[in-house]
């Protein structure tokens, strides 16, 4: 018995159901294995060999700046690896599909890859919306007396799903890094059809305002009797938005600091504080963040002032800022603070 090659493919970050799945077979001399462990028929190890190069294809037409995009093709990959991977076949089936793979039949199912993950982001696009309101509740039923299970804030998007009544739809929407599906209800009155994240791009470009004064405070305000300091370096190659929070207050002060620069902030008053930031392109008045995000994170020490502790130097880090490490709700959170 030979066993099925390991080959992944994966543009890693999320495994999670594939909205919508409808699975394309290159011929119908293909079949989808069975989940379990039985050896593979021909026709089922045709299938795995196929969906190789399915992948492939596959790959190159994902936007690697659409979460939605990473979250379905990670979906086809798992599919791969939980009915492909650790799969026995006979000898001769492995040697025959092996065979039948020439270079022109390989380049087939690249291209049927690509044409199948590009008609699956027509059919969920045509389902796609995003929460209009500042926060929308989300309930575990149709009817009235349902109980609320979620919040999503404005901008945030989900899929219609098959349920709808007259005043609620039924969706389904992601949660963290590795993606978490939900299902619920909302109301009809809090969304629009459409991709939340440019919907969201064009009003804040449309409202940046003013540039920001390299002195300006956000939010909060400072206090000449006080002598409690921050200095904030951002190495990053992103401009970063600061807010400092004390418990029980919220925000005391927020303000930007400039891509590779520092900013000193001078008279704060005396407690521990967090620090929270996100990172971006192009601030915006109008929405309180970035045109373009980044990445959004908190400092893992807190900072406190007290009779012993009255100065405090802090260097921002962010992971890489590839699509894998930005947490949509992550980011949605910050804006929210």
């Amino acid at each position: 018995m030979v066993r099925a090659t390991k080959t992944l493919f994966c543009i890693c970050l999320l495994a999670s159901f594939f909205i919508g799945m409808n699975p394309v077979t290159a011929d119908s001399n293909q079949r989808i294995p069975e989940s379990g462990t039985n050896p593979l028929s021909i026709e089922e190890l045709r299938w795995c060999r196929s969906e190789v190069f399915r992948l492939v294809g596959a790959s190159k037409e994902v936007d690697q700046s659409d979460y939605w995009d990473i979250y379905d093709y990670n979906e086809n990959v798992k599919r791969y690896q939980s009915l492909c991977l650790d799969r026995t076949a006979s000898p001769n089936a492995v040697r025959l599909v092996t065979s039948e793979l020439t270079p022109a039949v390989k380049q087939g199912l690249r291209d049927a890859g690509t044409r199948r993950f590009a008609f699956g982001r027509v059919h969920r696009d045509e389902n796609r919306i995003y929460v209009i309101s500042k926060k929308t509740t989300v309930f575990n039923g149709s009817h009235s007396g349902s109980a609320h299970v979620a919040d999503l804030r404005q901008w945030d998007e989900a899929f219609l799903l098959g349920g709808n009544v007259v005043n609620r739809v039924e969706i389904e929407w992601l949660t963290g890094i590795p993606a978490v599906r939900n299902t619920g209800w909302i109301n009809r009155s809090s969304y629009l059809l459409g991709n939340g994240g440019q919907a969201r791009e064009t009003y804040c470009r449309a409202n940046r305002g003013a540039p920001i004064g390299p002195n300006e405070l956000l939010q909060g305000a400072l206090s000449r009797d006080r002598f409690m300091l921050l200095q904030i370096r951002n190495p990053t190659p992103q401009d970063a938005y600061v807010k400092l929070l004390r418990s029980g207050e919220g925000v005391v002060v927020a303000f930007v600091v400039k891509a590779g620069f520092s900013r000193t902030i001078n008279g704060l008053p005396r407690g521990e504080f967090s620090v929270a930031f996100a990172t971006g392109i192009e601030f915006s008045r109008g929405c309180k963040s970035f045109v373009k995000r980044g990445f959004a994170g908190r400092v893992s020490q807190p900072i406190i002032y007290d009779d012993h502790s009255y100065e405090w130097e802090i260097s921002l880090r962010t992971p890489s800022m590839s699509l894998s490490s930005r947490d949509t709700n992550a980011y949605a959170e910050f804006e929210a603070l």
